[in-house]
């Protein structure tokens, strides 16, 4: 019985015929897009702003992904920065995104902790680095749900 192609490494899947260009990803690309797109640019705003991002999922054409700013961020934060980060990260085209996704769903939390930080050691004592380290310890356990927005294929395309 002749077995289909289902990802970009080749592995075969089975007796199933899935299109290797589904809608939907599966948890392998999923983790291979958020890993992608932490490396573009998202591991920087979360150590040096606190900020974190995620690709959650995606099926059926919509991809999820997730923002969350610490509370105490006060400059403003535009949708389309995470968005450009995610299409120039370098599994988007690996992953040809721009033909399987259909809309993007932003989901924007805050939380009263933060992602991470980044600090010269001989600039903080230790006190203030386990405040900081408890901070992250607790970021995302107090997420507060601040504003969602379904964004159109053509939308993001063109940011």
């Amino acid at each position: 019985m002749k077995q289909s192609k289902n990802n970009h490494n080749g592995e075969s899947s089975g007796n199933q015929t899935n299109d290797p260009l589904s809608s939907t990803l599966s948890e392998r690309e999923r983790k291979t897009l958020h890993s992608s797109y932490v490396q573009a640019g998202i591991k920087w705003m979360g150590m040096l702003h606190g900020i974190s991002s995620a690709v959650a999922e995606m099926k059926n054409g919509l991809l999820v992904v997730t923002v969350t700013l610490p509370e105490s961020y006060s400059k403003p934060v535009k949708d389309e920065m995470f968005i450009r980060i995610l299409k120039n990260c370098r599994e988007w085209n690996c992953l040809e995104m721009e033909r399987r996704m259909r809309r993007l769903y932003l989901i924007v939390y805050s939380d009263k902790g933060k992602a991470g930080f980044m600090v010269r050691s001989d600039e903080m004592d230790n006190e203030e680095f386990v405040q900081r380290a408890r901070e992250i310890r607790e970021f995302g356990k107090t997420r507060k749900l601040l504003y969602d927005r379904i964004y159109e294929r053509e939308e993001v395309m063109g940011m």
